[in-house]
């Protein structure tokens, strides 16, 4: 019975030096001027619950705006792939724990001077991914390939424009951060 008793303490120990190492992040609010990317970048930002979220993480958004396409003066139609990404610190290192694309059509609405996501056509899974990227692109072919070459998070364009909006975050809220990092790869230093 001690040893029962011994064993649930030190895993609790354990479970409580896990989350003493993780600090408090601030929540993602796009730092910016842009008002259009400022409502992508938020949207895809709330996206971050849609998978696991441990205590003390914070979403941080990686759109990749391949297309604004402006209806009338309040509407709009941003073409992107919406990656969003959930974080803990660790120490200086801001370290991936879930996350993930949504390739959409989003369609803004503006009130006033705030523009607001007020819908999403969202391409399917599995096998219906390819043929509704098309659709999303609406038969320009050139957009087909620009949505699937940001599918990659780890090439270009995602990869640079996910760099950016961590550097953002992280200096909006001055925070003491040197990288990121995704499970089983090398930390990605921020930089200047």
């Amino acid at each position: 019975m001690k040893k029962l008793i011994a064993l649930a303490l030190s895993t609790l120990l354990l479970a409580g030096l896990a989350c003493a190492q993780s600090a408090e992040l601030p929540a993602y609010i796009y730092p910016g001027e842009d008002p259009i990317l400022a409502a992508v970048a938020n949207y895809a930002s709330s996206l971050g619950s849609l998978y696991l979220e441990p205590e003390r993480c914070v979403c941080i958004p990686a759109p990749v705006v391949l297309k604004i396409e402006l209806v009338d003066d309040a509407t709009a139609r941003v073409y992107g792939q919406f990656w969003h990404m959930n974080y803990v610190l660790k120490g200086t290192v801001l370290e991936s724990v879930s996350g993930g694309e949504q390739p959409a059509v989003l369609t803004l609405v503006k009130s006033g001077d705030i523009w607001s996501v007020t819908g999403a056509d969202i391409a399917e899974d599995g096998d219906g991914y390819a043929p509704s990227i098309l659709r999303l692109a609406g038969g320009d072919e050139a957009l087909a390939e620009q949505f699937f070459a940001a599918s990659d998070l780890m090439a270009e364009p995602a990869a640079s424009i996910r760099t950016q909006f961590i550097r953002d975050y992280v200096k909006a809220n001055n925070l003491p951060v040197e990288g990121y990092q995704d499970p089983f790869w090398e930390m990605v230093p921020l930089g200047e």
